[in-house]
């Protein structure tokens, strides 16, 4: 499947239903919890219940029986668990002033530690069908690598460089604290030593900050679906002499091989002989601002092809609404029992942004049509 566990994607979005502390508020619980109206719980709930050859509908038809009864719900699990929190949501009469004030009108709040000192707190709305509108505002630890990637600049990311026709994921984004892949690298890892990942490529030297990705739909079975990232680059040359340089230092781990490659938007080169990854042969090429880097030929030819770039400005967007007939054409099955789940939801919207001096992620998931 395009996610090992298809039901990971919606605990992965009930996780992300968070907001940070309000300032100097009414303490609130440690570890994760869940707290707010039954029914806005249930109608959540609904959209993955009806799976119950997952683990994940089985407990979801479990918790929404469970509730039925309910005005409100509250659970808690003080080894920081979301899904433990939810397995032990049960009835409750009142709130704790904490979690009453940073729910406030919204139908559920909830509150999920990261890591050993971050922390993610916020709610969520969610109407009749079970769209939910998500409101986050994450307290993170100084330099996590969330933070660097997904902070946002004051300046937008600005026009998309990849073909937006047929994507299954598509994001575009500036951090507030640019583009340093390198920096992000521990020394002496796998990614330092065997991919050399702390290429000057890869620094904020080189680098503009801006970066977008775009996953698309295949065309027929195989391994993976064609996807490419492109980065935005200071200056061309540089740019292009530091991705030679990057395939020196690869030379010496790896057999690779460079050649080059015409693709309809210009010419660019290949590295063959990798055989590192399924269907792995990366392809990149320089358009006037950005280094364009496509899994294989294919790939690169795909993103690069002229079509929609009308890529998300400063947000990320997943169809979910495609996922069934994309496993269906990757020949891993097909079917209605593959698109049910993909189902639950049509599409994730997520915008990183900068208010009131804080770090928010504003999260939408949409049901049918609506916009």
């Amino acid at each position: 499947m395009l996610f090992d566990r298809r039901g990971r994607l919606a605990w992965a979005a009930l996780l992300a239903l968070a907001c940070s502390p309000i300032d100097r508020g009414p303490e609130l619980p440690p570890g994760a919890w869940v707290a707010g109206d039954a029914g806005s719980l249930s109608r959540v709930l609904a959209r993955v219940e009806h799976r119950d050859d997952l683990p994940i509908g089985r407990a979801a038809t479990a918790l929404r029986h469970r509730i039925g009864g309910c005005r409100l719900v509250y659970g808690h699990d003080a080894g920081g668990s979301i899904a433990g929190a939810l397995a032990a949501a049960d009835c409750t009469g009142s709130f704790d002033p904490g979690v009453a004030a940073l729910r406030g009108d919204a139908g559920l709040a909830l509150a999920v530690p990261v890591g050993a000192q971050g922390r993610i707190e916020g709610t969520a709305r969610v109407d009749a069908a079970g769209g939910v509108e998500l409101d986050a505002r994450l307290a993170l630890p100084d330099g996590s690598a969330i933070a660097q990637l997904l902070e946002p600049a004051e300046q937008p990311p600005g026009p998309g460089v990849l073909n937006a026709d047929d994507t299954l994921l598509h994001a575009r984004l500036r951090p507030a604290a640019g583009l340093d892949i390198a920096r992000l690298v521990p020394d002496g890892s796998q990614g330092a030593d065997l991919f050399r990942l702390k290429s000057r490529l890869f620094s904020g030297v080189v680098l503009d900050g801006t970066w977008e990705i775009a996953v698309y739909m295949p065309d027929g079975p195989t391994e993976l679906p064609p996807m490419a990232l492109a980065v935005g680059f200071r200056m061309r040359d540089a740019a292009l002499a530091a991705a030679d340089e990057f395939v020196g230092e690869l030379r010496r781990n790896w057999p690779v091989q460079q050649s080059a490659h015409t693709f309809s938007a210009g010419q660019g080169a290949c590295l063959t002989e990798l055989r590192v990854l399924p269907g792995l042969a990366p392809c990149y090429l320089a358009t006037g601002d950005s280094l364009v880097v496509g899994w294989n030929p294919g790939s690169l030819e795909r993103a690069l092809a002229r079509g929609s770039v009308d890529a998300p400005d400063g947000a990320m967007v997943v169809h979910l609404e495609r996922f069934g007939e994309a496993d269906a054409r990757l020949g891993r099955g097909g079917g209605e029992t593959l698109r049910r789940l993909d189902y639950a939801w049509e599409r994730l919207e997520a915008r990183p942004e900068r208010r009131d001096g804080a770090f928010h992620l504003s999260v939408r998931l949409v049901v049918g049509d609506a916009s």
